[in-house]
This record gives C-alpha cells, structure tokens and sequence, in this order.
C-alpha cells in the first residue's frame, strides 16, 4: 500500500519523476513474481503429495473395503 501512495504522489508530480515511478513498478513486480515462485512451489509440494496419497493409500483402502464385505 505504502508503494502505491508513493507511486500516486510522484506522478502528481509530472513528467520527472517518470524514473522513479518505473522503479516502484520494477520493485512490484519483483516482489510479486517472488511471491507466485513460493506459491507455485508450495502447490508443486501439494499436488505431488495427493499423487503420492492416491498411490499409496488407494491400494489400503480397497483392502480395507473388501475386508469389511
């Protein structure tokens, strides 16, 4: 939020604080595609564990259901 404020402040400014401006935006971003990398890889740890869940547990659990027939 404090980023925006600033951006929103600058470009009040004019045309000279374009430079700045651009900078705010990089940061963003950067920040950003940071953020989208942990979350991609904490979604890559989920789905492999529901694969692996499927695999291993799949198998008891229609054990256990034609045990209880």
């Amino acid at each position: 939020m404090e980023a925006i404020r600033e951006y929103v402040q600058l470009a009040l400014k004019g045309e000279e604080t374009k430079a700045a401006r651009k900078e705010i935006l990089m940061e963003a971003k950067e920040s950003l595609e940071a953020r989208l990398m942990e979350m991609q890889e904490s979604l890559d740890v989920i789905n492999y564990k529901l694969d692996t869940y499927e695999q291993k547990c799949g198998p008891i659990t229609m054990e256990i259901g034609k045990e209880n027939s």
